[in-house]
């Protein structure tokens, strides 16, 4: 007999497949605007999941949370005014509501990203050090994929659409040290979902990139 665990997991990932497969589907489409005005939901959405899945809850976890958040915006706001430490670039209307020219949800990418590749290392026996360094190459592997299509759906644009190198070292290092502050945290947990969420949005970006016109 399969768990009740077991099979709480199974629907909850057949359900996020379900819906980045109708959202990449949807994508292709003529009604793409309408599909993109669902980005934040689906985002959210996935955070509240992965994050239900993290037992024991702790106080650590909220305040990783929110400090990952504050983190990941506010290196955001610095990086749409200053052009550091990502070069010069700009959002456009698809990941929604704005603050200092800014989507709030960004600093929610950020947590859910390092989230995950943090709880999938952290099952290897090696050192935090080594875990981040790793886990800021899955990261920035991921954003290849991303700014290869960040253009086109509106998410956030570059001068004359050139990616700067700039950007891929400023997302390692960022994605480094959010990763280090992970580790400093007494999580002790294995979140089952955490792989199946990079996974997922591996397989998404990665086949719109290959497919999407």
């Amino acid at each position: 007999m399969v768990p009740i665990d077991n099979y709480r997991l199974r629907i909850t990932v057949g359900l996020l497949v379900a819906l980045y497969t109708v959202g990449l589907l949807g994508l292709l489409t003529p009604y793409r605007p309408y599909f993109l005005t669902l980005t934040p939901f689906t985002l959210l959405l996935t955070a509240l999941l992965l994050l239900a899945y993290h037992t024991p809850q702790r106080k650590s976890l909220a305040l990783y949370c929110l400090l990952a958040w504050l983190i990941g915006f506010g290196v955001e706001v610095i990086g749409v005014r200053t052009g550091l430490p990502f070069g010069h670039y700009y959002y456009g209307a698809t990941l929604g509501w704005q603050l200092g020219d800014v989507p709030l949800i960004i600093g929610l990418n950020w947590l859910v990203l390092t989230y995950t590749v943090g709880n999938i290392l952290g099952q290897l026996p090696v050192h935090n050090l080594i875990r981040s360094l790793v886990g800021a190459w899955m990261l920035v592997g991921l954003d290849v994929l991303l700014e290869s299509l960040a253009s086109c759906l509106d998410f956030w644009h570059w001068p004359r659409g050139v990616v700067p190198l700039l950007n891929y070292v400023g997302w390692y290092g960022v994605s480094w040290g959010l990763l280090m502050l992970y580790y400093q945290f007494d999580f002790h947990v294995c979140n089952r979902l955490g792989r199946y969420v990079y996974i997922i949005l591996l397989c998404f970006f990665g086949l719109l990139s290959w497919l999407l016109p």
